[in-house]
């Protein structure tokens, strides 16, 4: 009976080996099809102790079978690691861009990373179990991931409308009267320049007080005075 666990248990953890390997190999195809001058702005070639731990806990956030796999990598495949933790750090970089620029956008861009997470992860995971089982997750995670697709695509169309609205108002302004709007583009500019004026004058006149001539004439006396006491 022992020998039947321990040959099962062994199964298991090549098993695991095999899938980790796997996965690596999913990964660093995953960043070839990312262009290198894309990739060299988001992330530097070599993570720094901060970067590597941010990553990991953006994975462990919203994939924690990627953390754990990333974990098991570290230990066993140290290239295949520093491929994967990059590649992680480079999205990560992403997606803090899109949220700063725009957090709804960001809630689905986010949502589309894990989901491909879950499917590279699912199929590395396809090649040591059920294949019709590992077939249908990841049917399922492909038409996820489509709904989410389709989800942006009406964001964007959403947003190229509203831009395409505020650039149809600026053309019909243009057109109906020009001369009036350029008008108002010389009030403006005007008030800009005589507020940058002042400005500078108030700066000089705030310099001149705190370095006036009878400010100066008190501190030779006071150190005559000084040098008198200490005599």
């Amino acid at each position: 009976m022992g020998g039947l666990f321990d040959e099962e248990s062994c199964l298991m953890r090549r098993g695991s080996k095999i899938v980790t390997v796997l996965f690596a190999g999913v990964w660093a195809a995953a960043a070839m099809c990312v262009s290198s001058s894309v990739a060299q702005q988001s992330v530097k070639p070599n993570l720094d102790a901060d970067e590597e731990h941010a990553a990991l806990e953006f994975a462990r956030d919203h994939h924690p079978e990627l953390a754990d796999l990333l974990d098991q990598l570290r230990a066993t495949n140290p290239k295949g690691y520093r491929n994967a933790i990059r590649e992680v750090a480079r999205d990560r970089a992403r997606l803090e861009r899109i949220e700063e620029r725009n957090p709804e956008r960001y809630e689905l861009e986010l949502k589309a990373w894990t989901i491909d997470s879950r499917i590279r992860l699912t199929a590395a995971q396809s090649v040591m179990g059920d294949a019709d089982e590992a077939r249908v997750r990841l049917r399922d995670l492909l038409v996820e991931r489509n709904v989410v697709k389709l989800e942006l695509l009406r964001f964007e169309r959403q947003r190229l409308s509203d831009r395409l609205e505020r650039i149809d108002a600026s053309i019909e302004r243009l057109e109906s009267d020009p001369e009036t709007t350029a008008d108002r583009e010389l009030d403006q500019l005007l008030r800009r320049a005589r507020n940058r004026v002042e400005q500078v004058q108030r700066k000089g006149n705030r310099n001149t007080k705190v370095s006036t001539p009878g400010n100066d004439s008190k501190r030779p006396a006071r150190q005559a005075k000084q040098r008198t006491t200490d005599k």
